[in-house]
């Protein structure tokens, strides 16, 4: 029992660490390939970072088969900017693709740019992990609460390089991580199976298949493995998180249909809490405010502006393993103003 405990331990630190990061301007320029040519360019005038551990208790510590630690971050950008482009997309250059640089291309067409002000956030994150050795169960509680604060903001996108767009965030997506990560899903920890191994459980991950089987006998066999996987590593998470934006700023090139598309928000307020676990437990409730918003649209077919003042929306989902889910959602708002146009 002391080896397989012994693998858990590394989530208590015993030490209080403290580590402030400051950077100059720096340019970063991110690649896709090879799933994708699509680049980002990221801007960081000035970047302040302070790390910060958080160990357990001396009664969390005392506890036999308890596990406990996490970490805070926080951060403030000043004035960055994010741009996302094809290497191909704007003005053909005499230039080698060796030394294009987009730093030095005044002709580049870029898909997706950012523009902020200033971003302050502040993530803390803390894992509890529940080892019992007697029955080769684990259980992971994960904390996570985000705070973001952010000024003036700047978003200006081409609606028909969507696809370029969602290249990078697809190039760079790592399922696996951000469960482990954020969910605390242990449900693939390269552990499991040593841990299994040290109390003399077998490892069903190991245990060959017949190729010869039914395809009814390989579906149950399937099954009953993820069922011990899941009972043996069993998790829960609450996330919490707020977003506020002073200004916020979108333009839109829509095609012909819309035509260019302005979208301007003032003192967006965005909060949540999301409880989830591996049993099926969801819990989510999700609330957006904003103090006014107006979208105009202009040189396509369909035009017009939308104006609205003073709204509160409000999501909540519920639902658990073998029972009924429960869906609401509410909106309120104080005026609104709409006004179309066609142009045949």
């Amino acid at each position: 029992a002391a080896g397989s405990y012994g693998q858990y331990v590394y989530a208590s630190f015993p030490v209080d660490v403290i580590v402030h990061f400051h950077m100059q301007p720096s340019t970063f320029r991110f690649s896709c390939l090879p799933a994708s040519r699509v680049e980002c360019l990221l801007q960081l005038p000035s970047l302040q970072i302070v790390f910060s551990s958080k160990r357990a208790t001396d009664e969390e510590l005392a506890q036999a088969g308890v596990a406990m630690g996490g970490l805070s971050v926080t951060g403030c950008l000043a004035d960055f900017s994010v741009y996302m482009f094809h290497p191909y997309g704007g003005k053909k250059s005499s230039l080698k693709e060796a030394q294009w640089s987009p730093l030095a291309d005044s002709e580049r067409k870029d898909s997706l740019s950012i523009n902020v002000e200033f971003v302050k956030f502040h993530l803390s994150r803390s894992r509890k992990l529940d080892y019992h050795a007697d029955n080769d169960r684990s259980k992971a509680t994960v904390r996570f609460s985000t705070i973001v604060d952010v000024g003036s903001a700047w978003f200006k996108y081409d609606m028909r390089r969507l696809g370029e767009i969602l290249a990078f965030p697809k190039a760079w997506y790592r399922r696996t991580i951000v469960r482990r990560m954020f969910l605390g899903d242990l449900s693939a920890h390269p552990t499991h199976a040593a841990a299994s191994s040290a109390h003399g459980v077998p490892s069903t991950s190991n245990v060959p298949v017949s190729p010869v089987l039914p395809q009814r006998e390989k579906t149950k066999t399937d099954t009953i493995k993820s069922n011990k996987d899941k009972a043996n590593a069993a998790w829960e998470t609450l996330v919490l998180f707020a977003v506020n934006f002073t200004k916020l700023n979108v333009h839109m090139n829509m095609g012909n249909v819309m035509g260019n598309v302005s979208w301007q928000s003032r003192d967006f307020n965005c909060s949540g809490r999301l409880s989830i676990g591996s049993t099926g437990h969801r819990n989510m409730l999700v609330g957006v405010a904003l103090a006014g918003s107006a979208l105009d649209a202009r040189g396509g077919i369909v035009g017009g502006a939308i104006s609205l003042s003073a709204i509160h929306t409000y999501a909540h989902i519920s639902e658990e393993a073998g029972g009924m889910p429960m869906h609401v959602c509410g909106v309120r708002l104080a005026a609104l103003e709409l006004r179309l146009e066609y142009m045949g």
